[in-house]
């Protein structure tokens, strides 16, 4: 009787691991999508993994190393400081001001927003290239404006402009390669110990 009590307990325990491993590998996906709007989503399944690392025992099949776990801060922070490169050191080094840095990221964010929304008749794909695109397009419109606000020449600006959209490019492009291994390691990690 003891014997069977115990088997039903660990298959309900393995059940719940089973789902909560479902929950944060969509959970991580989400935020790997979130860094084409631009926002922090590499952070989030770096979260999840310090989650795990914290409050699932070694015991659990959901345990994740502190190897992994450095590893996944590592991936992320090398993402932050190329989309950053990416971003400032284009437009910089062509003379961009402040103030089109400043109107290209928020051209950025509302490009991504834009996107988010015309990339809906493809799911996940056409709103992560939606959001991809239309984002940098922003910071291009954005930068552009900065420059011209402030009397500099339509050459220019146009040069500042196609600066910053290539760099919001390849620094979003960066981040969410980065972006990518960390969910792979992590989800790895999750799920390898939960089967």
């Amino acid at each position: 009787m003891v014997r069977g009590v115990q088997r039903s307990e660990e298959t309900e325990r393995l059940i719940l691991e089973i789902a909560l491993a479902i929950g944060l590998s969509v959970a991580s996906v989400a935020g790997w999508m979130a860094n084409a709007l631009g926002l922090p989503g590499n952070w989030l399944a770096v979260c999840l993994g310090l989650s795990c690392w914290w409050l699932a025992g070694p015991d659990s099949r959901l345990f994740v190393t502190t190897p992994i776990l450095l590893l996944m801060i590592g991936l992320a922070l090398a993402g932050e400081v190329l989309e950053l490169l990416a971003s400032v050191l284009g437009a910089k080094r062509l003379g961009g001001s402040t103030r089109g840095a400043w109107l290209a990221m928020a051209g950025s964010l509302l490009g991504a927003l834009i996107g988010l929304v015309l990339g809906t008749g493809l799911p996940v794909v056409g709103n992560v290239l939606g959001c991809l695109m239309c984002s940098a397009l922003g910071a291009c419109l954005g930068s552009i404006w900065g420059e011209r606000s402030l009397g500099r020449p339509w050459e220019h600006s146009l040069q500042i402009g196609g600066a910053a959209f290539w760099g919001r490019l390849l620094g979003t492009l960066s981040k969410a390669i980065l972006g990518t291994a960390i969910v792979l390691v992590f989800v790895a990690a999750i799920w390898l110990h939960a089967l």
